[in-house]
């Protein structure tokens, strides 16, 4: 019984440090920067780093250009059966400008937004990478806490393994403890005054006693 109960406690305590040293490695290997996040993450980023370097879309930006000389070409066409041809030109020339203004401001303004979206896409990455490194620092500390739980187990099994049978030993060993009372009370044993009692060595038992009495030299008699 007692090797199982010991082996138990130590099966324990070995658990507990497995336990305890795999909490403290992953906590130790726990970095914000090494968070891994999904690739839905990295595409998205990726493709607002293309539309912040490139503002409005391409297409969109040459049809409004198109259209912009095409209205300067009918006007400067117009110019031809006209008269004042000095301010007509001026005119068709002043809104052509204002409309690659405009154009080019729109596409200033996709720019930002696209550079916007870039940032919003790595607070987005930042925010998941942080939801990772808590939940792995919140493992950690829960595998450590479950180690030192089960070694703090195992020394309590240890002190009451140890209690209860140190105990029990002793109990069991008082038991068998032969005390005086039974030796005085062993029928067996041969006492002085059965000796002296016994007719036979009546006269040995005397002059025994005579000796050890007076210290003198005695005469054995029958």
């Amino acid at each position: 019984m007692l090797p199982l109960l010991i082996g138990a406690a130590v099966a324990k305590a070995a658990l507990g440090g497995y336990q305890y040293y795999q909490g403290r490695k992953m906590a130790k290997n726990n970095k914000l920067e090494n968070q891994q996040v999904g690739s839905e993450y990295t595409k998205n980023l990726a493709a607002s780093q293309r539309m912040a370097a490139e503002g409005m879309p391409e297409q969109a930006y040459q049809n409004q250009a198109n259209q912009i000389n095409s209205n300067m070409a009918f006007g400067a066409k117009q110019l031809q059966s006209g008269r004042n041809t000095a301010g007509a030109l001026a005119g068709v020339v002043g809104a052509g400008n204002k409309g690659y203004n405009q154009l080019n401001a729109q596409d200033a303004i996709a720019r930002q937004q696209n550079q916007l979206r870039v940032l919003n896409a790595r607070e987005i990455i930042a925010r998941a990478k942080q939801r990772s490194y808590d939940q792995t620092a919140a493992a950690a500390a829960a595998m450590k806490g479950a180690g030192i739980q089960n070694i703090a187990g195992a020394a309590d099994m240890g002190g009451y393994y140890a209690a209860t049978l140190g105990g029990a030993g002793k109990s069991s060993g008082s038991s068998n403890l032969n005390t005086g009372s039974s030796l005085n009370t062993d029928s067996n044993l041969n006492t002085g005054s059965n000796f002296a009692s016994d007719p036979n060595n009546s006269s040995w038992s005397k002059a025994t006693m005579n000796r050890l009495t007076s210290n003198r030299n005695y005469k054995f008699r029958d």
